[in-house]
């Protein structure tokens, strides 16, 4: 039985996912609440700024000001998902176009004329706005009141641009200096060279030593989780999808040297759970939480496509080996095959019955592992989505899968990682020491080396020649066990 020590150190994301009724994974990405308010002072929900008429000139910010608002109150009921009364309000074009109504949402420099104001200021409920929902602060209704009265003037880059995408960036809370508790590893990666490991922590990333497991430095200013982690096949590029859970996404494109900001790849309506360079490293597919798959060109920072076939979130994403197919998978419990040029869905893989974690294609082109809640790796056909073998047997629930040279590896719900020699799909090496279940895995082929990373914090570096441990170590900067 936990003492009152012991219970207080257990988060209560933590004491909810502990619960076997639910999948562990999909629980920890709906965790929405800091891990670390109490302790860390400056760690508040990322955006949350309050909106403020302060300024040069006291002029209002669209971008700064008013997009945040209707984001915040507004885009859930006139969104592109929803739009109440044919009316849309999550791009700025949208915004000033009449819905069922026909009544002119914003008049510049005339509130009391602007449809807007009026729904946000009225004392009939059957028309306020937001419906059902507490009402914008008397502070916030009168930041939208000065913008018109200004002009109503748009600040932002693309009037087509969604909300999130023009808002200005804060600076992230900084996190804690010393971790009061350990963090779930929700992602790790190699450096190309392999000599060090870099590991997804809370408003941060942390590099290691995978030798020793000794702390090498700290890159700040990362938003709240960081879900993938992918090295540009140049080694020179550090990409990185994560964001806010229930509020916003994010991709990155690092410095790995220094962790200076590259390019702010996209900005997403829901976090980005995944994400993968095509082998040229020129484009990168991104999976996300608003159901979609989106491609980027990574040279013009573009979005160039959002496919939309799944009818949930997308949680992994891998491109086919000549760069004209990508694999997803979905917590709506399958599997997809998109054509890249067109977006068109080639295939749909259904036999899981599950929510699918990790997709992997197969180094033929002709067939993509899959794997997730049903305790299996799947390989399928991508010429007609049909099942061709399976690999079973994996301890539960399979949170991660990697290919690399001829081997699989996978993480599993009971604490153990495996790796299959591909060609016959025979267990090569079961990694068992681990204290907890087993969310993410690195590999590195030249250094023969597997990385593991554990719900409790916990990360191992293993030979895979062998199978035999070389480093152990917690990955939380500072962090002292009990």
């Amino acid at each position: 039985m936990l003492g009152p020590a012991e219970y207080k150190r257990i988060s209560i994301p933590a004491l909810i996912m502990r619960s076997s009724k639910f999948p562990l994974i999909l629980l920890f990405l709906i965790a929405a609440g800091p891990l670390y308010a109490e302790t860390n002072d400056s760690a508040q929900a990322d955006g949350n700024e309050q909106p403020t008429t302060e300024g040069e000139n006291n002029s209002i910010s669209f971008a700064r000001d008013v997009a945040p608002i209707l984001l915040e109150r507004c885009q859930a009921c006139h969104g592109a998902k929803k739009a109440e009364s044919s009316y849309r309000l999550d791009t700025f074009a949208h915004l000033k176009q009449a819905g069922d109504y026909e009544t002119d949402p914003i008049v510049p420099e005339d509130p009391d004329g602007s449809e807007l104001v009026r729904l946000i200021s009225t004392d009939n409920d059957d028309e306020r706005m937001p419906k059902d929902s507490e009402s914008l602060t008397a502070e916030q209704i009168q930041v939208i009141r000065s913008w018109i009265e200004q002009g109503a003037e748009f600040d932002g880059s693309d009037e087509a641009a969604t909300l999130s995408e023009i808002i200005p960036r804060p600076p992230y809370p900084v996190p804690p200096e010393s971790y009061p508790q350990p963090f779930p590893i929700t992602a790790m990666s190699f450096h190309p060279q392999g000599s060090e490991l870099f590991v997804a922590g809370y408003h941060e990333l942390s590099v290691w030593n995978p030798t020793d497991g000794t702390l090498l430095r700290r890159i700040k200013n990362i938003a709240q989780r960081t879900y993938a982690m992918r090295f540009s096949p140049d080694g020179s590029t550090l990409a990185i999808g994560g964001g806010t859970p229930g509020k916003s996404g994010e991709i990155r494109l690092l410095n790995p040297a220094d962790g200076s900001e590259l390019k702010l790849l996209g900005t997403t309506p829901g976090v980005v759970f995944d994400i993968a360079f095509r082998a040229d490293g020129l484009k990168l597919a991104a999976g996300v939480a608003d159901r979609t798959l989106r491609i980027y060109d990574v040279a013009t920072g573009q979005e160039e496509r959002v496919v939309e076939h799944h009818a949930d979130w997308v949680l992994t994403v891998d491109w086919s080996p000549d760069g004209k197919q990508l694999a997803t998978g979905s917590r709506d419990k399958t599997g997809k095959l998109v054509e890249v040029e067109t977006g068109a869905l080639l295939g749909t893989y259904g036999q899981t019955g599950q929510p699918v974690y990790r997709v992997v294609f197969h180094k033929d082109g002709k067939h993509v592992y899959s794997a997730g809640g049903d305790g299996k790796i799947h390989l399928w056909k991508t010429e007609n989505a049909e099942k061709e073998a399976e690999i079973t047997d994996l301890g539960g629930e399979v949170y991660d899968l990697v290919h690399s040279g001829e081997h699989l590896f996978s993480s599993s719900q009971d604490g153990t990682a495996r790796q299959h020699k591909e060609s016959d799909r025979q267990l090569v090496h079961s990694y068992a020491e681990h204290s907890d279940w087993v969310f993410s895995l690195a590999v590195h082929a030249d250094t023969q080396r597997l990385a593991t990373g554990c719900f409790d914090g916990q990360v191992r570096v293993w030979n895979t020649s062998d199978g035999s441990p070389v480093a152990t170590f917690t990955a939380a900067p500072g962090y002292q066990a009990p």
